[in-house]
């Protein structure tokens, strides 16, 4: 082969290359065009890790110290707006005037009372309670849930033991303010737990009460909703009595020797109902009163908690105007008077059934 063939074999060869190496960087250092225009039009199509919370783990729309709501809120574009302010911590106030910090969500309740552990369940925090007495038997069957270990029973009601509490590892206890479990709570505090002490001894002390364990346990909107559910039965109760200007006196007894003074939510009740209680000028809770007081006061209706035999057939009792015109009625519920929790509603109802039947007759 002579040398000019070779020359002309290498300028080929030479050309070719330089040609494949254009083409090459045409087609591979500059993107395509529908490429870069579908990162112009969504440049933030991946969105960083703090733009949104899990949908398990809702961001409140409060401050530290007040608690209104259990979700975030959402602009007007539908998208959901991420609220950097905590929760937790939070700080309330209890019965016993005591000043309690929440410092992060509760996971684990208990219960000293059947009375709170049926606040806590309407305040929709049920799925927390982890323990409670012997005698919570609302809004669920508990001795079953004990017994296929779903559930820890801490013992008696009153004057609990720490040590039954102390087992099951509470972040939070709920103690019964009215005696029955103080000491119980000041040992649990001196120990370090978290404890609020509630004893609500009014209607509204009970509302109140349903707020604040839904506030201290991020449930407010459950909270809310049965209050409001509450007030609505409680006003279309006040609503037909409101008219009334007879109003008779009643007296709640429990037994023969406790009635109904103005320190106990009863005394609403009756108010509510349309009626007057007769022993409203005491001021305790259930004072003991004599059979002397009672036919000195000479009520018009006798509710009680036991059996109206007790007032009816006995002579003792025979001047009272209650018995004379056969007003003695039993309570429909005991535990729905004896326990200050949310069921008040439905001795409220039975009340007035039972003064202003004319207004309440059942359908």
């Amino acid at each position: 082969m002579n040398n000019k063939i070779i020359v002309a074999i290498v300028l080929i060869a030479v050309i070719a290359s330089a040609s494949v190496y254009a083409v090459y960087q045409e087609f591979y250092a500059t993107p395509p065009a529908t490429q870069v225009t579908a990162q112009q039009q969504n440049p933030s199509s991946q969105p960083t890790p703090s733009s949104q919370p899990p949908s398990s783990q809702p961001t409140p729309s409060s401050t530290t110290q007040t608690a209104t709501s259990d979700k975030s809120s959402s602009s007007s574009s539908g998208t959901q707006n991420t609220v950097n302010t905590p929760y937790y911590p939070l700080t309330v106030t209890d019965c016993e005037g005591t000043t309690v910090t929440i410092k992060s969500a509760p996971k684990r309740l208990v219960s000293l009372a059947p009375s709170i552990t049926e606040l806590v369940f309407a305040a929709g925090a049920g799925d927390l309670v982890v323990g409670v007495t012997d005698y919570c038997d609302y809004p669920y069957n508990f001795k079953a849930w004990i017994a296929a270990g779903n559930m820890t029973s801490i013992g008696n009601y009153w004057q609990p033991a720490v040590e039954p509490i102390m087992a099951v590892n509470p972040d939070l206890v709920f103690a019964c303010g009215d005696g029955a479990s103080n000491d119980a709570a000041h040992k649990l505090r001196d120990l370090g737990y978290t404890v609020i002490v509630l004893n609500p001894t009014t209607v509204q002390e009970i509302l109140n009460d349903i707020t604040l364990i839904g506030k201290v346990t991020e449930r407010n909107s459950a909270a809310a909703a049965t209050v409001s559910s509450l007030q609505t039965r409680i006003n279309a109760i006040t609503s037909k009595i409101a008219d009334i200007t007879d109003k008779p006196t009643v007296c709640y007894m429990m037994g023969t020797t406790y009635a109904a003074g103005s320190g106990c939510f009863i005394s609403d009740l009756i108010t509510w109902a349309g009626g007057v209680n007769a022993f409203s000028d005491l001021e305790a809770a259930y004072p003991q009163v004599s059979r002397e007081a009672v036919i000195a006061r000479n009520p018009d209706i006798i509710i009680t908690s036991g059996s109206t035999n007790t007032f009816l057939t006995n002579v003792n009792w025979s001047t009272i105007n209650a018995v004379i015109n056969q007003r003695v009625y039993s309570v429909n519920n005991y535990n729905a008077y004896a326990r200050n929790g949310p069921r008040f509603i439905d001795a409220l109802e039975d009340i007035a059934s039972k003064i202003h039947p004319e207004l309440f007759a059942a359908p």
